[in-house]
């Protein structure tokens, strides 16, 4: 997608565990019965004081906020949003494909609107752009199947109601929860992102 653009991006993919448990403790910022030791913020503290200095060290990036983007799927788009919210000065666009908003929901609410209040302004000149598929379904411990999709509108119609910048929603009625799906959905976020970088 990146190459047949007429605009140039650096993409730094971060390794994550392979084991689901300890890539979930490595994204989560707050405990949960299984989770008892997050360390989603030292993970995002050392993606913005160390990793994001580094690239801008030894490559020749555009480092300021309008040209830096964050984004991650599933429980990645999760901490990606924690991301945009926690530091709106380094990140100007977010991108959430099927964020797993379920695993951590009433913390990231109140975490979200203490932010949103506290730091209006800085948020006005950010973008939010999430992705979900129609089809998105998860299983609760009581095998009790839950919609994705309306997990996302909701706290989606929360941030309208609280947070100054912009939010996009991409909604494919037919897209699953999968790496297949996010693949697809990806050229028209860069596209969205090219403009907003390239925009005055």
């Amino acid at each position: 997608t990146i190459d047949a653009s007429a605009h140039d991006a650096i993409v730094v993919a971060i390794y994550h565990a392979a084991n689901y448990d300890l890539r979930a403790e490595e994204y989560m910022l707050s405990a949960t019965d299984e989770i008892k030791n997050p360390k989603g913020q030292l993970y995002l503290d050392d993606i913005v004081h160390e990793l994001k200095p580094y690239i801008d060290a030894h490559y020749r990036t555009l480092n300021d906020r309008k040209h830096t983007a964050m984004l991650g799927s599933s429980i990645g788009g999760l901490i990606s949003i924690y991301a945009g919210i926690l530091y709106p000065e380094v990140f100007g666009t977010i991108g959430s494909f099927s964020p797993s908003i379920w695993m951590d929901e009433e913390p990231l609410y109140l975490k979200t609107l203490q932010q949103l209040l506290k730091r209006a302004e800085e948020y006005k000149s950010q973008t939010f752009y999430f992705y979900v598929g129609g089809k998105e379904k998860r299983f609760d411990r009581n095998t009790k199947e839950n919609d994705m999709k309306k997990e996302l509108e909701k706290y989606v119609e929360f941030l309208t109601k609280n947070y100054q910048g912009t939010i996009f929603m991409d909604i494919n009625e037919h897209g699953k929860h999968g790496a297949a799906h996010w693949q697809l959905a990806f050229p028209a976020f860069f596209d969205y992102w090219s403009l907003q970088m390239n925009s005055k």
